[in-house]
């Protein structure tokens, strides 16, 4: 005559429902957690394309057949260990190139041709460590057989 309260069959199918949805809920973080992984894939593969295409390496004879502007990038920063500024040359083609950086000081009267090699997809710099102290005023060209030399005026 001794039965168990209905209490307690409530309280199992409370468990199993519970226990349910737990599993469901793991089910789906799993699924959700897969899908992530796939979209980070795809996001990475579209950003490894997105960089080739805006970076996209050429051969130092497409630039001489394609485009006629030298594949460097010419800007000039503060010297960080001494006075003057430096001159940054970035190549942005697929070889190495030789420069001829002429620099010129209206404000001294003086000239100095220096050869510079710049490896490819890299920045070379020239400043007072390389025996010139670039100042406002000075002029700077840069060339390289077959392109159109860059020309600056330090500000």
């Amino acid at each position: 005559m001794n039965e168990p309260p209905p209490v307690r069959k409530q309280n199992n199918a409370t468990l199993v429902i519970l226990s349910v949805i737990l599993g469901v809920t793991l089910i789906i973080a799993v699924l959700l957690f897969r899908q992530t992984n796939i979209l980070r894939s795809q996001v990475s593969q579209l950003q490894t394309q997105l960089d080739d295409a805006t970076h996209r390496q050429h051969p130092v004879d497409w630039y001489a057949t394609h485009s006629r502007p030298l594949p460097i990038r010419a800007t000039y920063r503060k010297a960080l260990l001494g006075p003057g500024y430096v001159l940054v040359l970035q190549n942005t083609s697929s070889e190495s190139l030789s420069l001829v950086v002429k620099l010129e000081s209206p404000t001294f009267q003086r000239q100095k041709t220096f050869d510079v090699v710049v490896d490819r997809m890299r920045v070379a710099e020239l400043g007072h460590l390389e025996g010139w102290r670039l100042a406002s005023g000075d002029l700077i060209e840069i060339s390289h057989e077959g392109f159109e030399p860059i020309h600056l005026r330090l500000q």
